[in-house]
């Protein structure tokens, strides 16, 4: 996740705690970020500490569309802090309802708020997800194992090499992209010119790859031991034929399953029963608010 080099390195979250207001810009510039939701999280809460006037037109844009419900309370709360109408937490120890995501740029993140957008979210029923005519079918998938090493304790301390069935796989140009998802002992991105010249990408457990007119996507994330860290990789080959991936958006809870919308549109169904949309053009948004926004 991205982090802002404001003061001295130290998170936007303590960053209003301490309100600081050298840090001010930067904070705008995290609220503003698109790559992470946790990271416009804690900007919108860091900008309502320090209290701020002229942080109010960008909180209130983040209020009224940002995709995510949680991010959009935390601007609103942020908002009403500033006008005098509410108030947070008194500095000090986090109080209940803090939780650490493991990134130095979410410490202390408020959960509060999640919890009360996310309290009544129930499972919806899947439409019938489609996929991509470029993705491979169960079949293809079985005769696409590839030889990679593989931990054979989840700390990864014994490997072996063995025959490993991906989970998911893309033809693209000069091969095929595949994914594994072990969930704890984790998963893979590679890709594969032949049986013999499979090449990492990154390691992360995969569960869909999908071509989007923004590009290719591959819905990466896992849930083991309260890691809900999620996020969707922009899978892209350069100009002398290398391919790579790197970090797009950031996911609410670990992806489950995901497939294309009769409208083209890509859904990502999540651990936590949030069901998110990723448009043509690389917009997200959540899934029964799609008509909406």
């Amino acid at each position: 996740m991205a982090t802002t080099g404001c003061a001295a390195g130290k998170p936007p979250s303590r960053l209003g705690l301490e309100r600081n207001r050298e840090a001010y810009d930067e904070l705008l510039g995290a609220l503003a970020d698109d790559s992470d939701w946790r990271l416009n999280f804690v900007a919108a809460v860091a900008l309502g500490r320090i209290g701020d006037p002229r942080a109010v037109p960008a909180l209130t844009a983040t209020a009224l569309l940002h995709w995510y419900p949680p991010v959009r309370s935390a601007a609103r709360k942020a908002l009403a802090v500033i006008s005098g109408q509410d108030s947070y937490p008194k500095d000090g120890k986090p109080p209940a309802g803090h939780f650490r995501f493991g990134a130095p740029a979410t410490e202390y993140l408020d959960q509060t708020d999640l919890r009360a957008d996310s309290r009544a979210a129930e499972e919806r029923p899947f439409l019938a997800l489609r996929t991509g005519s470029d993705e491979l079918n169960q079949a293809e998938l079985e005769q696409a194992s590839h030889h990679a090493a593989v931990a054979s304790t989840p700390d990864g301390r014994s490997c072996s090499i063995t025959p490993v069935p991906p989970r998911c796989g893309l033809r693209v140009d000069g091969g095929i992209l595949l994914g594994r998802n072990r969930g704890e002992w984790g998963g893979d991105l590679v890709f594969a010119a032949s049986p013999t010249d499979v090449r990492l990408l990154i390691h992360d457990n995969i569960t869909g790859i999908h071509r989007l007119p923004c590009g290719i996507v591959a819905v990466a994330g896992g849930g083991h031991k309260g890691n809900c860290i999620a996020h969707l990789y922009l899978v892209t080959r350069s100009t002398a034929g290398v391919w790579s991936a790197r970090k797009w958006r950031s996911l609410p809870a670990a992806p489950v399953r995901s497939g294309f919308l009769p409208d083209g549109r890509l859904l990502i169904a999540c651990a936590n029963r949030e069901n998110i949309v990723l448009s043509a053009d690389g917009l997200l948004s959540m899934a029964n608010e799609s008509q909406h926004r």
